[in-house]
């Protein structure tokens, strides 16, 4: 009977170290990717407060509270970002995964400024919101932005469709890209549309955005029926599209056509890879796409009167730095039209659409697993007085931690071109130079690659 009861006993421990273990395994953790001034955690079901620090680790039911100047961002196991401005109180309240590996992740945010990038597409039924003392803003991938002050929160959306319902129920309401709304408790929920330039004058916003986005210029030249365009609609479309997705900002195509007859881009269009890399980084681009497009239209009795067009463009991606070709895809599109122009016009589009699709995805995919494993980024440096100089500089930037392999490239003049590792993003890695005491390296420039600094020796 003794030895009956020890083993059931054993069984029952096992079971529990079994279960917890099993449970411990399946638990979501996030934790701090960027932090500049102060803040401090208090952990679910203490009272003790901790200092924030990188890397941190988060857990459902911690509090964060951050102080005057600080901001923070939190990665979270599913890839969202979510960041946390100054004077801002928030508990992360729920983030779990249930028996299907459904993830639902809640913000709670009790005063302050955060700024949700959230990846998609999320797992099945998974959930995302924000939960202020005055409304609830859910969504399903999509980047927001929500702003609490007293009883009044605002929420601004940049991307994607955000569902808003007051916390004391109600109707839910739906804001889109470039919609916000403000909830005030005595009043019912109204969306309105807000100035994305106007509200880029807001540092905070726009230092969100700079981490967020990859600069490109688009150049596709177009012949219709073996004439040259006056406008190229598979460049116009292109830029439609990607001006669609959050990650990117487009050069302007008035800025595109100062350069369509330089050199370089009579170089890049010709083949020459490096040209229009540099070409690039000149108008201060992480990618650049180029390419061509050309169209012909058929017309007879068959068709019933209308001409029939294809399109065909032909197209690669370029990392400015490198000049990395990292996508290369031609695509084909036909329509029906009236006029042979008209249809033009729409097989030319089709075919850019499906193009730019693929290039969207190749280029995220391609930059999303850079950054997680380690970005090679230029270190541009000017301002040098002598070798002693840079290897002041080297060995100033080597004590900054997660970058490493450190190279001279070249050293002409005053200026100098170092390349390193870094696991992260140059904002990331801007903040932590301006942090150095060693000597002053004011950062001038930065792209999603590369980082201008102006050393005071």
């Amino acid at each position: 009977m003794k030895r009956n009861k020890l083993f059931i006993t054993g069984i029952i421990i096992f079971s529990l170290l079994f279960v917890n273990y099993g449970y411990a395994e399946t638990q979501r953790k996030s934790v701090i990717s960027f932090l500049k001034g102060s803040a401090k955690i208090q952990k679910k079901g203490g009272s003790d407060w901790t200092p924030a620090t990188l890397n941190f680790s988060l857990t459902q039911g911690d509090r964060i509270e951050t102080s005057a100047d600080t901001k923070m961002e939190i990665k979270l196991d599913d890839g969202s970002i979510v960041r946390i401005g100054p004077k801002t109180t928030m508990v992360l309240s729920e983030y779990s995964e249930d028996s299907a590996q459904v993830k639902s992740t809640s913000v709670n945010v009790f005063m302050g400024r955060v700024w949700a990038n959230v990846a998609k597409p999320l797992k099945g039924d998974a959930k995302f919101k924000i939960a202020t003392p005055s409304a609830i803003a859910a969504v399903k991938g999509t980047v927001y932005r929500a702003d609490v002050s007293d009883s009044t929160s605002q929420i601004n959306v940049y991307d994607g469709t955000v569902s808003v319902q007051k916390t004391d129920g109600g109707e839910s309401i739906d804001i889109t890209k470039l919609e916000m709304l403000i909830a005030l408790p005595a009043t019912a929920l109204e969306k309105s549309p807000f100035d994305e330039k106007d509200d880029e004058k807001d540092e905070w916003i726009r230092w969100n955005k700079s981490r967020d986005k990859l600069r490109v210029m688009i150049i596709i030249p177009e012949k219709r029926a073996g004439e040259k365009a006056l406008s190229s609609m598979a460049e116009s479309k292109m830029i439609e599209k990607f001006l669609q997705n959050y990650l990117f900002r487009v050069l302007d195509q008035s800025q595109v056509d100062k350069i369509r007859e330089d050199a370089k881009v009579k170089a890049a269009l010709g083949g020459d890879n490096r040209a229009a890399a540099v070409a690039g980084l000149e108008q201060a681009c992480d990618i650049v796409i180029i390419g061509e497009s050309s169209s012909q239209s058929f017309s007879g009795e068959m068709l019933g009167g209308m001409t029939s067009s294809v399109g065909n463009i032909v197209a690669r991606v370029i990392r400015a730095d490198t000049a990395e070709i990292l996508a290369t895809k031609s695509d084909t599109g036909r329509k029906l039209d009236i006029t042979p122009d008209a249809a033009a016009v729409k097989a030319l589009s089709d075919a850019s659409s499906k193009l730019s699709d693929y290039f969207v995805a190749e280029i995220v995919k391609g930059w999303k697993k850079e950054i997680k494993k380690g970005a090679t980024i230029d270190i541009v440096v000017s301002g040098l007085k002598s070798f002693k100089d840079l290897s002041q500089v080297e060995l100033a930037l080597s004590k900054i931690s997660g970058l490493k392999d450190i190279q001279k490239l070249y050293f002409v003049g005053d200026r100098a071109l170092l390349n390193a590792t870094f696991v992260g993003d140059t904002v990331t890695l801007a903040e932590k130079i301006d942090e150095i005491s060693d000597i002053k390296l004011n950062v001038i420039g930065l792209s999603a690659y590369k980082i201008e600094l102006d050393v005071k020796l």
